[in-house]
């Protein structure tokens, strides 16, 4: 094996050692914590045998997840990240090969190149703040009393009249 492909398989397994620590000494404080049933082991598994066909992992999970409906909403995104870590980890480990560090890193400076390019286009200009329209701008704009905009604005049906100019003229509110 290359010396490059040794220092990636390096960076992989260590970056995975430090996570798994700190998510153990987390899982310890945690006083939620629970164990995998054999339903969810089995359901890691199965993403985790379609992220290796190339059909991903992420999607197939939520999905799986948002039927169980458990766990909530909001906890998907950390278990997803804590649940498959793992085995993407094993993946790479398995599957990266000197042939495809060589296109890693064609890609890698690719990128960095493109965002240097980034930078170098003008800055998008913001050409004036966002106002707030008060009930008080309406009506020095339709020259109505506000009172009777506000009438309007709580009603189910307000008819508008307005002149032969298309001047606002009169609010009719109906219940």
């Amino acid at each position: 094996m290359s010396t490059p492909l040794l220092l990636l398989l390096g960076a992989v397994a260590a970056a995975n050692l430090v996570f798994w620590v700190s998510w153990w000494r987390a899982r310890l404080h945690y006083p939620g914590r629970k164990r995998p049933t054999p339903l969810e082991v089995l359901i890691g598994f199965g993403v985790s045998f379609l992220d290796a066909l190339g059909i991903g992992s992420f999607a197939p999970t939520t999905a799986i997840l948002k039927l169980r409906g458990d766990p909530p909403d909001e906890q998907i995104p950390g278990t997803l990240n804590v649940g498959l870590t793992a085995p993407a980890a094993i993946e790479v480990l398995e599957t990266v090969d000197p042939i495809s560090i060589k296109y890693s890193l064609v890609m890698l400076v690719g990128t960095c190149a493109l965002l240097m390019l980034w930078t170098l286009l003008p800055k998008r200009q913001v050409t004036r703040a966002h106002e707030v329209t008060t009930l008080d701008d309406y009506a020095r704009a339709f020259k109505l009393p506000a009172d009777r905009i506000a009438e309007g604005r709580n009603s189910r049906i307000t008819t508008v009249h307005c002149d032969e100019e298309g001047s606002i003229v009169r609010l009719d509110r109906q219940a």
